[in-house]
């Protein structure tokens, strides 16, 4: 959805500091053609919640690295932006555009550190309309369900007990199963190729992908 000729912040000193580009995916604000609130994406595939909060005499961002559960939370209006990313644990990163200047800034700083002004406002949720961002949904829990590129977190001492099949994709293979299993008998299908070559496993398998949906996904 994304297209690498839609730079955030072309003409900057971004990519310097921050070490890589961002480009825009999807603009969910917009001022006189002007993203205000956006969601955009690295080469690596990282997403972040980009929130302008100043744009008068000059540009200060606010950028917020979001998983895809986070993200589709936001977007389905499950939950507003400060429920999902004011957690007062993660990092943010401030970027200041002096364009008079020509001067700009980057720093990182814990998400509670932010002056209030720059704060997600509390109880506000994403659009204005029914439906508003309903094709990104589905492009967004598409990626999520297919593709399964989401965040992971090492689960020590976890594993399934289930029978179940997983499917070669990306180079991970994904198990969707209930929280409340803990070992497993796998049952892999794959080759060299990503053929169809049967393969019993009943060795237990680290979860190492967890969701904050009613499933996790085992990645081994």
């Amino acid at each position: 959805m994304h297209s690498k000729e839609t730079l955030l912040f072309e003409g900057t000193n971004f990519k310097k500091y921050f070490k890589r580009d961002l480009f825009i995916e999807k603009s969910l604000l917009e001022y006189d053609g002007i993203p205000l609130l956006c969601v955009c994406i690295d080469d690596s595939g990282q997403r972040y919640f980009c929130n302008c909060t100043e744009f008068r005499t000059y540009e200060r961002w606010i950028i917020y690295p979001v998983s895809l559960p986070q993200l589709i939370k936001m977007i389905n209006g499950v939950a507003t932006p400060a429920d999902v990313l004011s957690d007062g644990t993660s990092n943010v990163y401030v970027y200041t555009i002096d364009w008079k200047n020509e001067k700009d800034t980057l720093k990182e700083i814990p998400e509670s550190a932010l002056a209030e002004y720059d704060k997600l406002p509390v109880g506000e949720y994403l659009g204005t309309r029914p439906n508003q961002f309903l094709e990104y949904s589905q492009y967004l829990n598409n990626i999520y369900v297919k593709l399964g590129k989401i965040q992971y977190k090492k689960i020590e001492g976890t594993h399934i007990t289930h029978s179940m099949e997983i499917d070669w994709k990306c180079n991970h293979l994904f198990a969707r199963v209930p929280k409340c299993l803990t070992a497993f008998t796998l049952k892999l299908f794959f080759d060299e190729n990503h053929k169809d070559i049967e393969k019993m496993d009943t060795h237990g398998i680290d979860i190492t992908h967890l969701t904050e949906t009613e499933y996790v996904y085992a990645c081994v």
